[in-house]
């Protein structure tokens, strides 16, 4: 990695705009970036400036490394593009050039599609080994609603097996490529359970998009950004605890027509705000005001 970052930094001048994301370059490094190309754009859509709550060892100096240098960092960029609001609060302290564009995603291959399986209702997360942890969030609730509701299954796309539900019935599928599409699709309601770790407070589970895209309506986690995605009976609706949890799965599981309405208002909102031709159009014009030197002095959008 190190000798990439010479590599790139010694060729940068070829270039009318050198795009870093995530992890920004440090020490002398950043002064050769600097020294070869002006026009330097930085994406992130992390709470790098954090402690990673997954470096051990030397990836742990060097995560300590990187939050040191990353002020400086962000000084010397012509642009900082932040996936939310919370990154870019933190960006504006040290440049105020500054844009908002939340990961996209391709709403023609996530789209809804019909169901017809009778009376079953799936509640369905998507994640990794590293995100499975979050469902620990869930167990009790999902236990007594697994009770209420026999015909609910649980499906997880991606969670390892260190969370034990007990007395549900529980799908539990790899995540692929391939099959992610068509096992998102079966999902009836998405869950987005959300501690409040610092690290957590800067990420906007993508998951959420996914879901929105869909047509799938969401319960989350009332904390982090989560509620700049969900918005209240609209799109989905927030729990604070276990009660709320119970209660506001119990509403959508017994209301079909109700998990319709709020899963077409996400999926609309999905198109306008997230869709990768919206993200296009605002990435193109940042990248063409900074090579035309335009730049106002604070953009926030």
């Amino acid at each position: 990695m190190l000798l990439k970052k010479i590599k790139y930094a010694l060729i940068a001048y070829k270039y009318d705009v050198i795009l870093i994301q995530k992890d920004a370059f440090q020490g002398i490094l950043q002064k050769i970036l600097y020294r070869m190309n002006k026009n330097i754009i930085f994406e992130f859509d992390d709470t790098i400036f954090e402690p990673s709550q997954f470096a051990r060892g030397f990836n742990k100096s060097y995560d300590k490394y990187r939050r040191k240098s990353l002020p400086s960092f962000l000084k010397i960029c012509k642009h900082i593009i932040a996936e939310n609001s919370y990154l870019a609060e933190y960006t504006l302290r040290y440049n105020k050039n500054v844009s908002i564009i939340t990961a996209p995603i391709d709403v023609e291959e996530f789209f809804p599609k019909r169901k017809n399986r009778g009376k079953i209702v799936i509640l369905g997360w998507i994640g990794s080994a590293f995100t499975t942890n979050q469902l620990r969030l869930l167990v009790p609730a999902l236990e007594k609603i697994s009770q209420k509701y026999p015909h609910v299954i649980l499906k997880l796309i991606g969670a390892d097996d260190t969370i034990t539900f007990q007395n549900i019935r529980i799908q539990q599928v790899s995540w692929s490529l391939n099959t992610m599409i068509e096992e998102l699709q079966s999902f009836d309601i998405g869950l987005m359970p959300l501690d409040e770790d610092l690290f957590n407070k800067g990420r906007l589970g993508y998951k959420m998009i996914q879901y929105m895209s869909m047509g799938i309506p969401i319960v989350a986690s009332n904390t982090g950004l989560n509620p700049e995605v969900v918005i209240e009976n609209e799109n989905g609706f927030l729990a604070s605890n276990e009660q709320e949890w119970i209660d506001k799965l119990s509403l959508l599981i017994e209301n079909p027509k109700l998990r319709k309405k709020l899963g077409e208002n996400g999926r609309k909102k999905a198109v306008e705000k997230y869709s990768l031709r919206t993200a296009e159009q605002k990435f193109l014009r940042i990248i063409t005001k900074v090579v035309q030197k335009e730049l106002s002095t604070k953009e926030i959008g």
